[in-house]
């Protein structure tokens, strides 16, 4: 069993989040995205764009919902991302210990506010 600091920083929900692992997938293959370090993938297959985006509507608040819920949720976050005509790519998040995934969508070049307004809205 994990004591100390560790444990109690990822303990917080922020904490979980910056220790999972993200992928978001292009041509097929999924591509790591790793917080805190640079997204060079990303920089060389969207030269256009200014900002990348994570969103999840799995699990909101990190309140356990089933898969089939999580998987409807899934599916209107990524209408929503279509009818505003948001560039976007699947990914996912994957707690480092396998315990938990989520379903997300990788959002390029998205208004601060739209995907603030998104973000709410399912729950992040």
């Amino acid at each position: 069993m994990m004591e100390g600091p560790l444990v109690s920083h990822i303990a917080t929900l922020p904490g979980i989040y910056m220790a999972a692992e993200y992928k978001w997938e292009h041509d097929g293959q999924w591509r790591p995205i790793r917080i805190g370090e640079r997204a060079a993938e990303l920089d060389a297959t969207f030269p256009d764009a200014a900002r990348f985006g994570m969103l999840t509507a799995s699990n909101p608040g990190f309140a356990a919902r089933s898969d089939t819920e999580n998987r409807d949720a899934d599916r209107l976050l990524q209408h929503e991302l279509e009818r505003l005509d948001l560039r976007h790519r699947p990914a996912f998040a994957i707690a480092h210990n396998r315990t938990w995934k989520a379903y997300n969508w990788l959002v390029i070049d998205p208004e601060v506010d739209t995907f603030d307004d998104l973000a709410h809205r399912f729950g992040q």
